[in-house]
């Protein structure tokens, strides 16, 4: 293997299969899934607005 900077390099890997991708696409996905909804809930208790049963059903039209 490779070693540039104290990291291995993907130099000497084998080309990864197509289940190996599809885990690395849902990795990421799961990645930014969980960065969205950390953010959403580290929002302050201030932020947030109740609202009707009317004003959701409209928000949600548009």
């Amino acid at each position: 293997m490779s070693r540039i900077n104290g990291r291995t390099t993907d130099v000497d890997q084998p080309p990864k299969t197509g289940e190996e991708k599809r885990a690395g696409d849902e990795k990421g996905a799961f990645d930014r899934l969980k960065a969205a909804l950390t953010e959403a809930f580290a929002a302050p208790n201030m932020a947030c607005q109740p609202l009707t049963a009317t004003e959701v059903i409209a928000r949600n039209r548009r």
